[in-house]
């Protein structure tokens, strides 16, 4: 029998990536809300961490602007920039995290205007907005 390691793939991955890239999402409420058996789940914790991203944007319309903010939502949107680049995590980002905004107009615009090439693409592709 040959020695078999197991490489965990780029999905099985998305749970500590989101928790070791994204600043601030370990310590917030939509993090903790997740059971223990759930913080290996890739579905769930990208729900989760769409409503995270949705709070990020939601405090900054309000005005609650700090460097520490400012650092979570570049560092979010640069991780699901990088989720939405790749054909092996594209649909969860469609599915677990852009499907699972759920706020007012205005704070979807806001995400949507920060979103980096690869997942504005993706989001207009999921939009079926024309001329993408």
């Amino acid at each position: 029998m040959s020695n078999f390691t197991h490489r965990p793939s780029r999905l099985e991955r998305v749970p500590s990536m989101l928790a070791s890239e994204v600043a601030g999402f370990t310590d917030s409420p939509e993090y903790r809300a997740m059971r223990d058996y759930e913080l290996t789940i890739p579905g769930v914790v990208c729900s989760h961490f769409a409503k995270y991203l949705q709070r990020l944007h939601e405090e900054q319309i309000q005005g609650r602007e700090s460097e520490t903010l400012i650092r979570a939502i570049q560092s979010a949107h640069e991780v699901l920039n990088s989720l939405a680049s790749s054909h092996e995590t594209d649909v969860m980002v469609t599915e677990e995290i852009f499907e699972a905004f759920d706020c007012a107009p205005e704070v979807l615009e806001r995400i949507r205007s920060h979103l980096k090439p690869s997942a504005l693409a993706l989001y207009r592709r999921w939009r079926g907005e024309v001329g993408v």
